[in-house]
């Protein structure tokens, strides 16, 4: 009995399995069979055509540039294997410009190295004077050196005052574009006072004021009212220069006895004797006034 079910089981096992063969080339079709696989590349696990899986190899990365923000892709199929990172991380500042803070996962250069700029205001104290980096974020000093006093009792470097002054002596004159003054080597000063053009001086060019160096703005001159003599100069009523020379004669063509120069019509007297229709009183000839 237990032979004829043994031998029951097998027949019934192999039924099963041909049944299962059968109905598995029935769903087959032929271009199943038959297909050419096609794949985008050698990292592409499917047929692109019947989707049949197969095994592929690991991806290869592509070269590290040394820049963590750069994502490391899959040098066959671009699949991003490792992510970059956002941003650089900057190492800690060590406070000297001239040295770069770099990132601290990669070797990219957040900030650059530079110069130092040893410019800015004197730093001092009771004995040395130096400068402090003007870069920002930049706490270097540049090599203290020892005070020179001069004769104002200032360090000629600095300015630090080392010896205070007693007896001023104001011999330095000093001015702005609002008056001038004297001041002590000390840097103590007099009251300022107004400036004041000097004598002889001609407006349309500058003048120079009479207490220092600061020169008046040019300007144009500014005429004398006219007195209707033609051989009188017009001077400039703001520095004293002729601005409108005068006539050196005054002429009488029509002995009329009254100068016929543009503008002046002065009687001139009957018993002065005119040569030429001149007045032999000069000789610079004829000027018109406007």
């Amino acid at each position: 009995m237990k032979n004829f079910l043994k031998i029951f089981l097998a027949i019934l096992l192999i039924v099963c399995v041909g049944a299962a063969l059968a109905s598995c080339n029935e769903n087959e079709s032929e271009s199943d069979v038959n297909c050419e696989h096609s794949y985008d590349n050698a990292c592409d696990a499917n047929c692109n055509s019947c989707g049949e899986a197969r095994v592929v190899g690991e991806h290869i990365a592509s070269a590290d540039d040394g820049d963590c923000t750069t994502d490391i892709k899959c040098s066959v199929c671009e699949k991003v294997l490792v992510a970059g990172k956002t941003q650089h991380v900057s190492s800690a500042d060590d406070g000297d410009c001239t040295t770069a803070v770099t990132c601290t996962e990669c070797d990219h250069v957040v900030t650059a190295a530079k110069a130092h700029d040893f410019t800015g205001a004197w730093q001092n104290d009771a004995t040395d004077h130096w400068h402090v980096c003007a870069n920002e974020g930049c706490n270097a000093s540049d090599t203290k050196a020892a005070h020179q006093m001069g004769a104002d009792g200032k360090c000629t470097d600095c300015g630090r005052v080392m010896q205070e002054c007693v007896n001023h002596e104001y011999t330095i004159t000093k001015y702005d574009e609002n008056g001038h003054w004297k001041e002590c080597a000390c840097g103590d000063k007099q009251t300022a006072v107004a400036h004041s053009p000097s004598e002889n001086g001609d407006c349309s060019i500058g003048i120079q004021c009479s207490g220092c160096d600061w020169i008046y703005p040019a300007k144009n001159h500014t005429p004398e009212q006219d007195d209707g003599d033609c051989t009188t100069d017009i001077k400039c009523s703001e520095c004293g220069s002729v601005a409108v020379a005068g006539n050196n004669a005054h002429v009488d063509s029509n002995d009329d006895h009254i100068c016929d120069n543009g503008g002046c019509g002065k009687p001139l007297d009957p018993n002065v004797i005119h040569q030429g229709g001149a007045n032999t009183e000069g000789g610079w000839g004829a000027l018109i006034r406007p």
